[in-house]
């Protein structure tokens, strides 16, 4: 299900990473990721239900199951290499927020149930507002409905949901940059990750980019390669794509290019042909 006749565009969110704060001592030690990682594949409504089959078409190509959900973490390398070109062909576009979590202020705060999560939330739904919003503007590819979004985070505990029902109402009347018009409380859900193939979307886009940011368990390497692949696929205002498609926490220019491989700032358009 990815359609709602009144809705001109659909969101799939998932999240890759977790919430924790006790960060790994030594090189294989899992303790918490450095990074909570959130990512939203905005899809047309009109067209959704045939985009979204990205997901089959890679589940096909890598010979799993037909009915069986897939998960980016469970696949080797190249699978996930093959899973990352077939999705940067379809026609969506990506927002995704990133926390490194070790230099964020007011730990204490954001240590509390969901806040973390909650937080995150709301810098998507800004952008996946502005984006809808742009999009709006293009006279010269109308859309159908109503120009609000739906939105739909992969599943999560079932009281989670009514306590971000909560804070988006709470962000409504404190009137946060977020367009009203196109992000409505009542049309924000959860589903099971199998549920939905766009789900499966967002997830590539998440652990995509957690991999290129997060070093290995027991390597220490980061592997920016999907990323680079699906850079093509990021939202990109105004000529950037730093602050929008990908929004990064810290956010400065200098502690971004300081904390990302090369290739993927090129890839995102974060260094000139002269850089390089």
């Amino acid at each position: 299900m990815c359609n709602n006749e009144d809705c001109s565009f659909v969101a799939f969110v998932d999240e890759a990473g977790d919430e924790g704060f006790k960060f790994p001592t030594a090189l294989g030690d899992p303790g918490s990721s450095e990074w909570l990682i959130m990512s939203a594949a905005v899809f047309k409504a009109q067209n959704c239900a045939t985009e979204v089959k990205c997901a089959e078409t890679a589940r096909a190509a890598l010979k799993k199951p037909l009915h069986k959900p897939l998960h980016f973490k469970h696949l080797d390398h190249e699978q996930k290499v093959v899973y990352s070109h077939i999705v940067s062909k379809a026609d969506f576009r990506s927002v995704n927020v990133a926390f490194y979590k070790p230099e964020l202020c007011q730990r204490r705060q954001f240590q509390k149930k969901w806040c973390l999560y909650n937080y995150a939330g709301r810098f998507l739904l800004e952008r996946i507002s502005l984006l809808c919003a742009n999009r709006l503007l293009d006279s010269t590819r109308p859309l159908t409905g109503d120009g609000r979004v739906k939105i739909i985070f992969s599943k999560r505990h079932e009281e989670w949901l009514h306590v971000f029902h909560a804070y988006v109402d709470k962000l409504h009347h404190e009137r946060t940059p977020i367009d009203w018009d196109i992000v409505d409380a009542a049309l924000i859900e959860h589903r099971p990750h199998g549920d939905l193939s766009g789900l499966q979307v967002a997830d590539v886009l998440a652990s995509g980019l957690l991999a290129a940011l997060q070093p290995h368990q027991h390597l220490g390497i980061r592997e920016s390669r999907y990323c680079e692949i699906l850079a093509s696929r990021y939202f990109e205002y105004d000529g950037r794509v730093l602050g929008y498609g990908f929004k990064p926490f810290p956010s400065t220019p200098d502690e971004v290019r300081a904390l990302l491989p090369r290739h993927l700032l090129a890839a995102l358009r974060m260094v000139g042909d002269e850089d390089q």
